[in-house]
């Protein structure tokens, strides 16, 4: 009997040595493609998460190149093709997550000018800049949203719950909650995605015009900022994946990551008030006087990080209480959440 119990854990000791190997495997190729182990049916959780070490995409020992820190977290933030790191490592992640919404920024202001100019219709051309924004950037966190969505919303106990995680089942909570997601998220950027006679009015200041539209499409920055925060405040559910990535996370690096992202979003906008309020400007178009004043830059960052905190906050609230800690597919969720508390602000400062 004793033999036959030695063999039986010899067998599975095996068994899992295969499974944790393919798992390498997978994550060498593609580090986004990472999936969680289970255990028995069921997620694995353990209380001392390990820190996982960067390791080479391409075979050869590590040695990181000058942007493989910056390349390995764009590469987790994106579907566009990136020219792959030499060492997967998201060590900086502190540092350059916040900044990576600037670049979605930009996408969506880009694609929302001929959005707004080619389709008459403002809900088709919110619809057209939502489309550009997910194949791009945001497929993969609203999946993270559908995923959380089934695990959140059904009541069983945690470890019934994780399972549900993994599985690629969509159920009738992620249908539900996906659709109004996306039909609120086209709803409110189709007061915003038009400049013309667009306002919002905060701290006694009224902001037109395109600076009012560029501040309301600043909403990725607001996502990928509720994604850096939550690693402060969670732990990882497990050792290996996605959240486990960010168990390192310090501190002393996001401070900096954070106020730069902020800065440079300042910047963007007292440039677009300039330029709208110069006399010929292309852009000077019976506006009138765009409004940012140094009253406004004052409440600018505070329109970012306080729907980014509060989003940070509830996800990890809920996954700490019913999943019990975070995964990858809660900074999916984040990133979302995130982005739909910027664009409800937004709805609650319109003035039309």
């Amino acid at each position: 009997m004793s033999n036959k119990r030695t063999a039986h854990r010899g067998e599975r000791s095996a068994h899992r040595g295969d499974d944790d190997a393919g798992q390498s495997e997978a994550c060498a190729g593609d580090p986004r493609s990472c999936s969680m182990p289970e255990r028995d049916g069921h997620a694995e959780v353990l209380d001392t998460p390990a820190r996982p070490k960067p390791f080479s995409t391409s075979g050869s020992p590590a040695r990181p190149g000058p942007f493989s820190k910056a390349l390995s977290v764009a590469m987790l933030m994106t579907r566009i093709p990136l020219p792959s790191p030499r060492v997967y490592d998201l060590s900086r992640a502190a540092l350059y997550l916040p900044a990576t919404g600037l670049f979605v920024w930009l996408v969506v202001a880009v694609a929302a000018v001929p959005a707004a100019t080619l389709l008459s219709i403002p809900v088709a051309a919110a619809a057209a800049v939502l489309v550009v924004q997910y194949c791009g950037f945001n497929l993969f966190h609203f999946d993270g949203l559908l995923d959380s969505a089934d695990a959140l919303a059904y009541k069983a106990d945690p470890s019934r719950r994780q399972a549900i995680l993994t599985d690629h089942i969509t159920g009738s909570f992620a249908l539900f909650f996906g659709c109004l997601y996306i039909v609120t998220k086209v709803a409110i950027l189709s007061w915003v995605v038009i400049p013309d006679g667009l306002a919002l009015t905060a701290a006694g200041v009224t902001l037109q015009g395109v600076v009012a539209t560029a501040v309301a499409l600043a909403y990725p920055v607001t996502g990928r900022l509720t994604a850096g925060i939550l690693p402060l405040i969670s732990r990882p559910l497990r050792t290996a994946g996605l959240s486990s990535q960010f168990e390192r996370y310090p501190l002393g690096l996001w401070i900096p990551g954070c106020l730069v992202t902020l800065l440079i979003a300042a910047a963007v906008l007292v440039g677009l008030a300039h330029f709208q309020a110069t006399e010929g400007s292309l852009l000077a178009t019976a506006v009138g006087d765009p409004g940012l004043s140094p009253a406004m830059l004052a409440v600018l960052p505070v329109a970012f990080c306080v729907p980014a905190f509060a989003s940070a906050a509830l996800v990890s609230r809920l996954f700490r209480r019913r999943i019990g800690g975070i995964t990858g597919d809660g900074y999916g969720l984040a990133v979302e959440i995130g982005e739909l508390a910027h664009l409800l602000g937004v709805a609650a400062l319109l003035v039309h």
